[in-house]
């Protein structure tokens, strides 16, 4: 097909009936690795999430998602071009249309998270005002099949206690005052802290000297644990991260990982809880706050 032109490409709502092409050519994203496979239905009846498909020539070329965190906090994911119309600026149509609707509809903070590799995408945020707030990088350790632990699951009557908790724990200021729900990041408060209450994965460590929150994950048939949240004084998050580790065989996981900061007292610190990385690929995260709301 020729170069889609600006007046050639339709960027709409996603449609049922878009799945086909877009699982079809997302096959060939990530070395067939791509998840949108996983979470297309997910996405599109997601009430919260808004979902655009780039459209030329009749077919479904591109796709990018805006979802809702939070009353006033955003993220940019799922930003996807068909491989046989790379470099045609397709992404950047699409990214520039998720966030116009945010400028619109949206308010507060819009963040998102990109390989470091991917300069065009580091470019277009720059370009669009966005800071880089954050470098990250995945450890895990293995499960440690031992007694646990100094965990104790958080009910909903602690979420105050909790918010209060995490405003001064040094170790949530390491990964700048961000939560991990899941491959996507927001400041801690009630809806935020709900993601992990819901799934009976927030927990109080060593009384309340501590705070964990941690999310479920599976790759390849592989079932892990990650970290949401790991918030104590520094000194004592070693402590924490192994039984984070006593917790995940407790939960029948093989391995207990953690995307994290590149802050050094945060890496010293999974260096002694035995987590390390398994390559050297990294990703940025990105921010923007609304201008004007």
């Amino acid at each position: 097909m020729p170069t889609p032109g600006p007046s050639q490409l339709t960027i709409r709502p996603s449609l049922p009936s878009d799945k086909d092409e877009v699982l079809g050519f997302c096959r060939f994203i990530w070395d067939g690795g791509d998840y949108i496979s996983y979470v297309w239905d997910d996405w599109l009846s997601d009430p919260r999430g808004r979902m655009f498909t780039a459209e030329y020539a009749g077919h479904a070329v591109g796709l990018g998602r805006l979802n809702q965190l939070a009353p006033n906090q955003w993220w940019l994911e799922g930003l996807r071009v068909d491989p046989q119309h790379q470099d045609r600026k397709i992404g950047s149509a699409l990214h520039a249309h998720l966030l116009a609707y945010w400028l619109e509809h949206g308010g507060g903070f819009v963040r998102l998270m990109t390989a470091s590799t991917r300069v065009k995408v580091h470019h277009l945020c720059e370009q669009d005002g966005f800071a880089r707030i954050a470098e990250l990088s995945c450890r895990f350790a293995p499960a440690l099949d031992e007694a646990p632990t100094a965990l104790t699951p958080l009910l909903p009557a602690g979420l105050p206690a909790a918010l209060d908790f995490l405003a001064s724990a040094p170790t949530l200021a390491w990964m700048g005052g961000l939560l991990d729900l899941g491959w996507c990041y927001a400041t801690p408060e009630v809806v935020t802290l709900e993601f992990f209450l819901a799934r009976q994965r927030l927990y109080w460590w060593a009384g309340r000297r501590g705070l964990l929150a941690i999310w479920d994950d599976e790759e390849a048939g592989e079932r892990f644990t990650m970290v949401g949240v790991a918030a104590c004084a520094g000194a004592d998050l070693p402590g924490l991260l192994r039984d984070f580790r006593r917790l995940s065989a407790a939960l029948a996981f093989s391995r207990a990982g953690f995307f994290a900061s590149r802050h050094p007292d945060l890496i010293a610190a999974l260096d002694s809880a035995g987590f390390r990385p398994e390559d050297d690929e990294t990703h940025y995260l990105y921010e923007k706050r609304h201008p004007s709301r």
